[in-house]
């Protein structure tokens, strides 16, 4: 491997902190659906808002399950970010 290429392998057991953010207003009744999502709603005025999904994914095949559940639902995704433990920019 080169010097500025960076190791892409993941410790066995170390989950990714993935903040989606879909147009609409998802009731947190869908948490558990989406898999122990944390759902939080926010307005934008004018009767607009968006939710912001914040999950723990081990894995991608993880990762594309949740989106596949989003697709289900016929949301719209706005942003998807990756975290490293302990940083997000919403609390």
């Amino acid at each position: 491997m080169a010097d500025n290429e960076q190791d892409l392998t993941r410790e066995p057991g170390k989950t990714s902190l993935y903040r989606i953010v879909v147009n609409g207003d998802l009731h947190e009744s869908w948490s558990d659906w989406l898999g122990k999502v944390d759902l939080r709603r926010r307005s934008q005025g004018l009767g607009s808002c968006y939710t912001i999904l914040l999950s723990e994914v081990p894995d991608q095949a993880a990762l594309r399950g949740l989106l596949n559940r989003i697709w289900d639902l016929n949301l719209e995704i706005i942003s998807l970010n990756k975290y490293s433990q302990g940083e997000t920019d919403d609390s």
